[in-house]
């Protein structure tokens, strides 16, 4: 799977440039937002398609306990991540379009200034492979080439040209109809300079409680470029907080319509 890094430097009229070819063979031949023609279903893989927008990476809003305090501030720390299905089909991949916005904000200063946001589009092709049952592993290369200016000369000297992101969770439905998910991820990034690099460790538990998908979310982040305004600056800090997804059911857990539980008799 393969993505897009951009700086948030990015003009508007660069990004234009780069996707009005996209946006002009969708629009002259219909047929091609339609992936059947690569990527039939089968049996074993038949996922009947019920919304084009879902949530792409994990979406939180966590605060944290940095290794030092007496050289670094507490933030708050919040990401929005979505995905568009540009080739609909009911197989075992697809090609999206996804973007992922990444904050880190000072909420704790005495005027609350945001100290950094990420903007990162991308495009990149999924395939799936294995079987559905209660545990499952991801995992996702990921390849870029990073936009390399005055300003950030060595930046591939921190983050490399990709990463591999790692899931491994546990999913369980109850008699009850109730369901929760224990999910833990893995990201890992190396540079091509010394030991330059990221390690980030994620924990997320939805319980099984009758409410909308909120779960509970911590985050370990070691190394480097966990923005580009610092991208150079080596961080320690562990956070927490809530995450959220895009799962409709009440009960199950799964895409569909609202299903709320029959009143009390």
């Amino acid at each position: 799977m393969a993505g897009v890094r951009t700086r948030p430097r990015t003009t508007p009229q660069r990004l234009g440039r780069i996707w009005a070819p996209v946006v002009v063979v969708f629009a002259a031949w219909p047929a091609v937002v339609r992936a059947d023609w690569f990527c039939s279903p089968s049996e074993q893989w038949r996922a009947p398609i019920s919304r084009l927008f879902s949530i792409h990476e994990d979406n939180y809003f966590i605060t944290g306990i940095p290794k030092d305090p007496k050289t670094s501030t507490n933030q708050v720390k919040f990401q929005i991540s979505f995905k568009f299905d540009l080739t609909p089909n009911e197989g075992p991949c697809g090609l999206f379009f996804a973007y992922t916005q990444r904050s880190l904000w000072n909420a704790y200063a005495a005027s609350s200034p945001f100290e950094d946001s990420n903007y990162n589009p991308q495009v990149f092709l999924v395939i799936l492979w294995g079987s559905n049952s209660a545990f499952y592993l991801t995992l996702q290369p990921k390849l870029w080439w990073p936009f390399v200016s005055s300003d950030n000369p060595d930046l591939i000297d921190y983050v490399g040209y990709g990463e591999l992101v790692s899931q491994i969770g546990w999913h369980y439905l109850f008699q009850s109809g109730r369901w929760q998910d224990l999910t833990l991820g893995v990201l890992l990034r190396k540079g091509t300079v010394g030991s330059y690099g990221t390690v980030q460790l994620t924990l997320n538990y939805r319980p099984p409680w009758m409410f909308t998908s909120f779960s509970f979310y911590a985050q370990a982040f070691f190394g480097y470029d966990e923005t580009l305004l610092h991208y150079n600056q080596r961080t320690s800090v562990f956070r927490f907080g809530i995450a959220f997804d895009d799962r409709f059911s009440w009960l199950t857990g799964e895409p569909g319509t609202v299903t709320r539980p029959p009143p009390p008799p």
